[in-house]
């Protein structure tokens, strides 16, 4: 797996590649969000267009990155997540929990406009 790091004014963008999978590196995925958090982006998206697999160690360290954002009050954004991750998603109902836009331009926008996953 491999993770860089692009910002759009004050948000945050993770974009991922690769598999997000056990022994592929995938806390690199919480530990990319939790940094970012560190440095006061409150607002992230991760950018799936490049991942090609995740399991569920990937899922767990997905889940870990959203609960830390939730924890400092900020908001998420997926994007660009194939069918069988979003299908994944959808088997645990994260889906209805975690926003999810087509491609990350949109998931910025969604963002920008206060609109994504996080605290109320």
């Amino acid at each position: 797996m491999k993770i860089t790091l692009h910002e759009e004014s004050d948000i945050q963008v993770i974009r991922a590649e690769g598999k997000i999978a056990a022994g592929s590196g995938e806390q690199l995925l919480s530990e990319a969000v939790q940094a970012a958090l560190d440095r006061g982006r409150l607002r992230i998206v991760i950018d799936f267009s490049r991942v090609t697999t995740m399991d569920s160690s990937g899922l767990g360290e997905l889940v870990a990155g959203f609960t830390g954002v939730c924890k400092a009050r900020g908001q998420l954004c997926l994007s660009g997540l194939n069918s069988r991750i979003y299908r994944l998603l959808r088997m645990t109902n994260l889906h209805s929990v975690m926003t999810v836009q087509d491609t990350e331009a949109e998931a910025v926008i969604r963002l920008r406009e206060g609109e994504a996953a996080g605290p109320r």
